[in-house]
């Protein structure tokens, strides 16, 4: 039973939601009015992607190139759903081609729903055919929408509160001092070192959705980039002091943990030069401890200062021009990657793209009243997860069952234009207030559409022909979601595995070439964000109901792959940006260091991947000589403690055994 408590929360969300998305739920509501007055009832299609788009975009940066490069593309899918409706072979091929190119440039594994808003443009704008007379009309109605757009983006962007992008990174070294704090004193610090690693997660989110397909961060995403690494850097250097067993300088890292204090309470959005003429004043006055640590400590603090000084909004949002997106990532160098259907974004473009073509086909050939229905409910089904889509069949069911009661309901009250309007704009509404992954945003949904259909259409016929179009497109969807590339979270998962430990490999391949002097730094950025993507979709799969050895198994594995990052993250910066060159006999040592732990690591993958063990300990006299090579304290202690990485990562699959 529903207590009065329980209605007072659900006001109070709805009040908070409504707040919320009313600029959102503004602009559906004036593109549908004024669409429909001065364009007529065929671009009444229009609002509802449209509305996404803004969505999506009215909380981010004003970019007006950005936003005239997605007006074009929209443009380019207006033309050709226009192209689909001209011929059987035209909506054949057009079906085929468009959706996957939609998918294959727009998303990955990471970033799933990108394709959404242009794929709903392409789906949409075919539901009502036009002739070639009404395409001038359906161009002019798009351009006078896009000038509302971005009319209302311009002035949504004047009233964000800039400030709040670092207000998370105020916290987070807050949370650091608060760690050395506790570590100093003798206490438990595995709260915050959690919270830490969420931070760094967080953090390496943030960076690579300011990611494009030139470059891999705009300015503001080098400044994160900057503070992960100083954030993976400082818990992994208080792990070292944790394994150490060594009572820590109380003094020294109390001052050091007031400073940090001091600077997460102080960090502005204009100029930080203070903050750093604080830490270089408390490196002068603890050189000589600092030194004691070697360049470990150094290398943390000067991060700090780079970090810091990076911390601009003025030129936040433009693009880091020398953060180039690897070659190996350009998708239309690498093309011949579309023909590689063990990608995630392969399959589910391929299978996208023959739901819409059977089911345009059908509606091209039936030419049945509303018969629309079909495309637009199995495009809203269709997931790129397996998992997803039977979520999303079970709320279109349900949804469209209680929507058409809601709709039945409130017909019956009275017919006229004006009060269809009037449940529109609620409908509007109520659907911008719920969480769209809900069965309840389906019934908003088909309570808006039936209301819409009943204009031309009699309250039984539409109903009946919804039931029936919705089940049709359940069937479609159904079979594509099992029988045409699909994409399961066990599959995706055992991939992420495979996936992470080929980025480590690739990550000693990299750090061959940067102690050659023939890498490029760019290539181990874009692996150190692809691990950390990679290493939270494995922890978000384990934490959801999997068997509680494999999690323990799993959760450690993760940890002891992400310290392996961090160790060969900070010997790339030794190799790119240490004044160290390598004498002839350390550089043989150095090359032999390097082959071990290659191999090393593609026993483990085998392990890991193919589940076969191998021995691992012919590898280990090889590591033991070369702890005495002649090159630097800090490389050689990174170097060894990769290798204790991999052996770890190595008894633990032994274990599991």
């Amino acid at each position: 039973m529903i207590k009065v408590e329980d209605y007072y929360n659900m006001i109070i969300t709805f009040k908070k939601n409504m707040k919320t998305e009313l600029p959102v739920i503004s602009i559906s509501i004036f593109l549908f009015l004024t669409l429909w007055i001065f364009f007529g009832k065929y671009n009444m299609i229009l609002p509802p992607f449209l509305t996404l788009y803004f969505k999506v975009k009215y909380q981010q940066e004003f970019k007006i190139r950005e936003l005239i490069k997605n007006y074009l593309m929209i443009l380019t899918i207006a033309f050709m759903s226009f192209l689909a409706g001209e011929s059987l072979i035209f909506c054949i091929l057009i079906n085929l081609a468009v959706p996957f190119f939609i998918v294959y440039f727009l998303t990955n594994k990471f970033t799933p729903k990108s394709y959404f808003v242009y794929g709903m443009a392409f789906v949409f704008m075919q539901l009502m055919p036009i002739s070639s007379s009404l395409l001038p009309m359906r161009i002019v109605a798009l351009l006078y929408s896009f000038i509302v757009l971005t009319v209302a983006l311009f002035f949504s962007s004047k009233y964000l509160k800039k400030e709040k992008k670092y207000d998370k990174l105020r916290e987070k070294i807050l949370l650091l001092s608060q760690q050395i704090r506790k570590l100093t004193l003798g206490e438990s610090i595995e709260d915050e070192k959690l919270e830490v690693i969420k931070s760094i997660s967080n953090l390496n989110q943030q960076i690579y959705f300011t990611r494009n397909s030139r470059y891999l961060a705009t300015e503001y995403g080098k400044t994160l980039y900057l503070f992960m690494i100083f954030f993976q850097r400082v818990n992994y250097y208080m792990e070292e002091c944790v394994e150490r067993e060594k009572k820590l300088d109380e003094q020294f890292f109390l001052s050091l943990s007031d400073l940090l204090e001091k600077i997460g309470k102080n960090i502005k959005i204009d100029s930080n030069r203070d903050l750093v003429m604080e830490i270089e004043k408390f490196q002068r006055d603890n050189r000589e401890r600092i030194e004691e640590e070697g360049e470990r400590l150094e290398s943390i603090l000067n991060l700090l200062k780079i970090a810091l000084l990076g911390i601009n909004l003025k030129d936040h949002n433009r693009n880091e021009r020398e953060w180039k997106i690897p070659l190996e990532e350009n998708k239309v160098k690498n093309f011949h990657k579309a023909f590689e259907i063990d990608i995630f974004q392969i399959r589910f473009a391929l299978r996208l793209s023959v739901v819409l073509c059977i089911s345009f086909t059908f509606v091209f050939i039936s030419k049945l009243e509303h018969s629309y229905w079909v495309p637009m409910s199995a495009f809203l089904m269709l997931m790129p997860y397996a998992e997803e889509s039977k979520q999303k069949i079970t709320n279109r069911i349900l949804g469209t069952i209680f929507g058409i009661i809601t709709c039945w309901i409130l017909m019956s009250i009275y017919h006229g234009i004006t009060y269809r309007i009037i449940i529109v704009i609620f409908m509007t509404i109520f659907m911008y207030t719920v969480p769209i992954t809900s069965w309840t945003m389906t019934i908003y949904t088909t309570c808006y559409g039936m209301t819409l259909a009943t204009i031309t259409l009699g309250m039984e016929e539409a109903i009946i022909l919804r039931l029936i179009y919705v089940a049709v497109a359940v069937i479609i969807t159904w079979i594509a979601n099992y029988y045409i590339f699909p994409n399961t979270a066990i599959r995706e998962f055992k991939n992420s595995i495979k996936e992470l430990f080929q980025v480590d490999r690739k990550m000693i391949v990299e750090l061959k070439k940067g102690y050659e002097n023939r890498g490029n730094i760019n290539n181990f950025r874009h692996l150190l964000l692809e691990a950390n993507m990679l290493s939270d979709e494995i922890r978000n799969y384990i934490s959801k109901g999997i068997d509680e050895n494999e999690r323990r198994f799993y959760t450690q594995m993760l940890l002891i792959n992400q310290t392996l990052i961090i160790e060969m993250e900070q010997l790339n910066s030794y190799l790119y940006f240490g004044r160290k060159r390598f004498e002839v006999k350390e550089k043989l040592e150095i090359r032999e260091l390097f082959q071990s732990l290659e191999k090393a690591l593609d026993r483990v993958y085998i392990g890991y991947v193919f589940n076969k063990l191998e021995d691992f300990t012919r590898e280990k006299t090889k590591v033991k000589e070369s702890e005495n090579s002649g090159t630097k304290l800090y490389f050689d202690e990174l170097f060894s403690n990769c290798i204790d990485s991999v052996k770890e990562l190595e008894m633990l699959r032994r274990i599991t055994e």
